[in-house]
């Protein structure tokens, strides 16, 4: 659960309880009613704790356009948020486990990055997210709460206000800044505000948050393209899916990841090895990278197919 979030509602409508029961005028049978009420919410409060839960958890609460009162959000603006905020923690957990991402389409481990909507959030217009429980109780935190809290933590650097040499873009991969971008286009776009709290965090975008958040994502733009290349593969990984490529008649090497496609052929395939790499082939790469105020920043590669090659290239033209 987003238990900070849970815990302040209780103990909001435990203060408005306690405000009931010391109204003199109060019937009999009201005031049992309310003294119900009040044991019940502290057995929910002594349940919560102060304990942090092991599990990822985290609230999506909106304002704004999208939002009527205090009970109803448009289904297509709710839709692209959690859509949005699934993407973007499915990337970075992808990213975080060493696999490989493409411009576009579905992040690899989306299963185990995958969050449920617990309930929507009471007192707000929004909802609680939150990774499915396992049967055994863990005790540590799991490799997806530390995603999501880095996701959040991510997010609320990039709206805040401008400090001189600091980048919060800086180091960020090509997908991961696409993901981000969508997310707050949609807010952006939508003329929405958000609060969004996890167990480490506690993050509010009001309107000029939200619009520094949308303008430096949207600044960093992001170019893909993909190119089938003829060299060596010099080097291939695919505990760790990495690569090394040399083009043919260049004396740079491409260093980057290999693709799910190309990780599964290498596994079933015992002669992959030999009939890949050291040996003339077709590339096919797909790079990324990041362009900002038109200048160029970090590119990510990735070996999306390998094909042998059947002309008269020799290994040491290649080399």
């Amino acid at each position: 659960m987003a238990r900070a979030l849970i815990r302040e509602d209780l103990l909001r409508e435990r203060a408005s309880v306690l405000s009931h029961l010391g109204d003199p005028q109060a019937s009999l049978l009201g005031s049992a009613v309310w003294r119900a009420r009040l044991d019940a919410l502290d057995e929910q409060l002594a349940e919560i704790g102060e304990g942090l839960e092991t599990r990822a958890s985290v609230a999506l609460l909106f304002e704004g356009d999208p939002v009527v009162g205090t009970t109803e959000i448009r289904a297509d603006f709710a839709a692209k948020m959690l859509d949005g905020f699934q993407n973007l923690v499915g990337v970075m957990f992808a990213q975080s486990s060493g696999r490989h991402l493409n411009g576009q389409g579905r992040a690899p481990l989306l299963d185990q990055s995958r969050l449920y909507v617990r309930e929507m959030a009471r007192g707000s217009v929004g909802f609680v997210l939150e990774e499915r429980e396992l049967e055994q109780t863990e005790f540590v935190d799991s490799s997806l709460k530390a995603v999501v809290e880095d996701a959040v933590g991510m997010i609320e650097a990039i709206s805040l206000p401008a400090v001189r040499d600091a980048d919060p873009l800086e180091g960020l991969s090509p997908r991961v800044i696409q993901s981000a971008h969508k997310f707050a286009k949609a807010l952006a776009t939508s003329r929405a505000t958000a609060k969004i709290v996890s167990d480490t965090h506690n993050v509010l975008l009001p309107e000029e948050r939200v619009t520094a958040l949308y303008q430096r994502l949207d600044e960093a733009r992001v170019v893909e393209e993909v190119e089938r290349i003829p060299g060596i593969i010099l080097g291939l990984l695919p505990d760790s899916g990495k690569f090394e490529f040399k083009a043919a008649l260049s004396d740079q090497t491409t260093l980057g990841d290999t693709s799910t496609d190309i990780q599964f052929r290498y596994i079933a395939d015992p002669m992959f090895h030999d009939r890949f790499v050291m040996r003339p082939v077709f590339a096919t790469i797909r790079s990324l990278q990041i362009i900002r105020a038109g200048r160029p920043g970090k590119r990510d590669f990735v070996l999306e197919d390998v094909e042998a090659r059947d002309d008269a290239a020799t290994l040491e033209s290649l080399i």
